[in-house]
């Protein structure tokens, strides 16, 4: 029995201590918690769903920067302590999760990175990075002497590939140099049609002109100064030596042609000839033939039955 008991009188002061002695020594009843709300129901597939707080989103990023809270996220900053801070522990946020099935009932968003890149760099830079792909091997090789943005102002990049594909120029410097001899042709022949009829040095000029672009071959005849403006680059190449033999029917196509010229397989004249930019003259034209140790030139004889075994050892 508890002392206090034992010192009190009996009666109703008596059982009044007792039972405040009692009541110290139990600990005090805690009250009882509020009843759980329950769940909102979840959203239909067009209802438009609230958005989170903004503090919440961003956690301790909330505070200001400039705060010593803000900067290291201290327990007693304002973003820990408030209650709305966490979307699923606050009874008013509208958006609940569902338990079992994490991340029902929340707003998707996209990924950080992707979101930054299409808002700097504009709509059209962002359907770009969403369109394009990489180009593949053989894209990029076609792709490669394309241009898009400039193809009016180089037009003419068409052309200069038709003339190099036709006459099988391996060098394009060879192209631009025979391009400016031809307009040089051109503007000497204007210049000259400007002077009177009856000037003496517009007749020694134009007889002079057209007799060294007949020996070339690049004019057919040395009638007017009007044939002049028929010069182009491909007249000079028509004038190279793999073209002049196709001409002469000694290769079945210009390919071979080249390759019979850089192999050695042709002279003109006396000297062999390995570069198939020599342009043959009118004058050089019948002394384009085989070497005489070319084996090309005795398969022709054996075929057309002219082989001399003298002329051969020799």
């Amino acid at each position: 029995m508890c002392p206090a008991s034992q010192r009190a009188r009996p009666g109703k002061q008596g059982l009044r201590l007792t039972q405040q002695a009692a009541n110290s020594s139990t600990p005090a009843a805690q009250p009882e918690p509020p009843p759980a709300r329950a769940p909102s129901p979840r959203p239909r597939s067009g209802q438009l769903q609230p958005r989170r707080k903004e503090g919440a989103r961003r956690g301790c990023r909330a505070t200001s920067s400039h705060s010593l809270s803000g900067l290291f996220c201290l327990p007693n900053s304002s973003a820990v302590s408030e209650p709305d801070a966490d979307p699923a522990l606050n009874p008013r946020n509208p958006v609940q999760r569902v338990p079992g099935r994490p991340g029902l009932g929340a707003p998707r968003r996209k990924s950080r990175g992707r979101q930054n890149a299409l808002s700097a760099s504009g709509p059209a830079a962002a359907a770009a990075a969403i369109m394009v792909r990489k180009l593949k091997f053989h894209e990029q090789k076609l792709l490669k002497q394309v241009d898009f943005l400039n193809w009016e102002v180089t037009d003419h990049n068409l052309h200069e590939l038709r003339v190099l594909r036709r006459y099988r120029l391996q060098r394009r410097e060879d192209y631009t140099r025979y391009n400016q001899l031809s307009r040089a042709v051109r503007e000497l022949a204007r210049r000259l049609r400007d002077l009177p009829e009856r000037d003496q040095f517009r007749v020694r000029a134009s007889a002079a002109l057209l007799d060294k672009l007949y020996a070339l071959g690049l004019v057919p005849t040395r009638g007017s100064l009007e044939l002049c403006d028929f010069v182009t680059a491909s007249s000079f190449c028509r004038r190279r030596l793999p073209t002049v033999l196709l001409k002469l029917r000694m290769a079945q196509h210009l390919q071979a042609a080249v390759a019979f010229v850089e192999q050695g397989h042709v002279r003109v004249g006396p000297d062999v000839v390995t570069d198939p930019a020599f342009l043959v003259t009118r004058s050089m034209e019948d002394f384009v033939t085989w070497v005489d140790s070319s084996k090309i030139k005795r398969h022709v004889l054996e075929y057309n039955e002219e082989r001399d075994d003298f002329d051969l050892e020799a």
